[in-house]
């Protein structure tokens, strides 16, 4: 009896002695359009040394050479930092977030295993690493080194049908044009089913789906990978959560809807050549302009599928909508004073037949199909319909340029 005893004082004394191992994760916040997805670190407190620290996998330099051109191609380059426990939740917690600590299940040598681990990942060779949005950030490093360091399998929980592009969509709430442009630029990929350990790419994930995890061992011995959770509330961030969940107006949905409803009441009264000229040379405005706009984004979606390395850009619907041939051939056949009308029919017609072919394409590819997109297909196909009707009345009647 006594030596039960006297093995229980020994056995709580070493979980008191044992480092803590936390991870916080920071809520989002409208203050960049990077920080509307979160954060999160791993914390490592010692009562007995003094130790308390965070590692952040989220280092990066706005003002090193050619990072911009950098993070269009996917070259993004991230480090590892490590800062005092208190500087880095203050920050947060100025900064309006919220901080969810999730104290985690580790033993003594899986504490130990995972703090020689992160010396080596602090050593100057070894800080920096390839960002990737989806598959290696500030939220997928930590759990990688956990689960190196725990020499066990983590099994997670079987969660609801969920997409990258469900959880993209949730953190941009509150910037309209930031979803409409991810929806354009993210292609069907993003739309596939994703485990509970894909969908923790995202920090705020870690809070929901840790806490219903598992340590299972090669002997068959499972435990909860979560001891305890708990919440540091910001003094602001009553204020930022409201400001993440306003319900603003959907600006891209209106505009594009005008614009295209703008385009069929100049198909609508463009009837023949000759007649009502301000709608003939407001009718060519509006189709340059059309053009170009489609151009131009078609550009950077073609960059993107197919230049960057940035996940889940290829196959992408939305190129039957937006291409770079709008500037090559489309823009050309505007601007040409001796152009041909046949040309011009022919190519305004396959760009009709591309925009009917996008819904089809979509489909098949279970791609999501943003609402906006509906304006934009009504504006080009206006242009398209308007130019066909023109090219075809010259070739049948005079033949000759009206504008």
């Amino acid at each position: 009896m006594l030596l039960l005893i006297v093995l229980a004082i020994v056995s709580s004394f070493n979980i008191y002695a044992l480092p803590r191992v936390s991870l916080i994760v920071a809520s989002p916040i409208p203050e960049e359009p990077y920080t509307l997805y979160g954060h999160a670190g791993l914390r490592i407190l010692d009562a007995q040394s003094g130790r308390d620290e965070v590692y952040n996998w989220g280092v990066f330099d706005f003002d090193k050479p050619g990072f911009a051109w950098n993070f269009m191609m996917g070259y993004t380059d991230y480090q590892i930092g490590k800062l005092p426990s208190d500087f880095y939740i203050t920050d947060y917690l100025k900064r309006g977030s919220n901080l969810d600590e999730i104290v985690l299940n580790l033993n003594a040598d899986e504490v130990s295993r995972l703090d020689s681990l992160l010396s080596i990942n602090m050593l100057p060779q070894n800080r920096v690493y390839r960002y990737n949005f989806f598959y290696n950030n500030c939220a997928t490093k930590p759990l990688e080194i956990l689960q190196k360091a725990m020499k066990a399998k983590l099994v997670f929980p079987r969660i609801k049908r969920i997409t990258y592009r469900d959880l993209i969509n949730e953190a941009e709430y509150s910037m309209p044009w930031l979803i409409f442009g991810t929806d354009l630029a993210v292609g069907s990929p993003a739309d596939r089913p994703i485990s509970a350990e894909q969908a923790m790419f995202f920090p705020k994930m870690l809070s929901t789906y840790l806490p219903k995890s598992k340590i299972v061992y090669d002997n068959g011995y499972a435990k909860p990978f979560v001891l305890s959770r708990q919440t540091l509330y910001s003094p602001i961030g009553e204020e930022a959560q409201e400001q993440l969940h306003a319900n603003r107006m959907n600006t891209p949905v209106v505009l594009l809807f005008a614009v295209a409803l703008l385009g069929m009441l100049i198909v609508w009264n463009v009837r023949s050549v000759g007649e009502q000229s301000f709608w003939h040379k407001f009718a060519r405005l509006y189709s340059i302009v059309v053009m170009v706009v489609a151009g131009l984004t078609g550009c950077v979606l073609f960059f993107l599928a197919f230049m960057s390395e940035h996940p889940c850009m290829w196959p992408n619907a939305n190129l039957l909508i937006y291409h770079p041939f709008y500037l090559l051939i489309a823009l050309p056949l505007l601007l040409w004073k001796k152009r041909g009308s046949l040309i011009d029919r022919c190519f305004h017609f396959i760009i009709f037949v591309a925009l009917i072919a996008y819904f089809a394409v979509s489909i098949v590819l279970l791609q999501h199909i943003s609402i906006a997109n509906f304006g934009s297909v009504f504006a080009i196909a206006s242009v398209a319909l308007y130019r066909i009707r023109i090219s075809k009345y010259k070739d049948d009647k005079t033949g000759e340029k009206t504008f």
